[in-house]
């Protein structure tokens, strides 16, 4: 995790990001294939520096438009409503077994059991046919 000094984000804190995170955890399963990165738009995501970082590479940045995210940003429109429907089951099951609410020692018990339930391999792939990403189609 990292954080700039005034809280919001920068073109070096992408820059960082894409560096010391995404680029290192995705290269070895891309196997010299060509990596695509869909963000949001922002300003910061597409300094000159990061775009020459990933053209060198062989990774492609695609933004959203402005104000698109919530219609074609795969995890906003179906992942994160499967998480929110599988953490009130997770909730209500903790309740039904424990008599007492979620307390923090519980948090990552219960979080993690509907994680695992919402973030599957079937999810994901209709995440991304809804907004016509993949299989591409515009």
């Amino acid at each position: 995790f990292s954080a700039t000094e005034n809280g919001w984000t920068d073109g070096g804190l992408a820059q960082d990001w894409m560096m010391k995170d995404f680029d290192p955890q995705t290269k070895e399963k891309a196997a010299g294939e060509t990596r695509v990165l869909l963000m949001d738009g922002h300003s910061s995501h597409f300094t000159a520096d990061l775009l020459e970082y990933c053209l060198a590479n062989n990774i492609e940045v695609y933004g959203y438009p402005p104000h698109c995210t919530h219609a074609l940003q795969s995890l906003d429109v179906v992942y994160f409503a499967k998480m929110k429907e599988c953490w009130k089951e997770a909730i209500n099951k903790h309740e039904k077994l424990h008599h007492r609410g979620v307390n923090k020692e519980d948090f990552a018990k219960v979080w993690g059991s509907a994680y695992i339930k919402a973030f599957t391999k079937e999810n994901i792939r209709s995440a991304f046919k809804k907004t016509g990403i993949w299989p591409y189609n515009p």
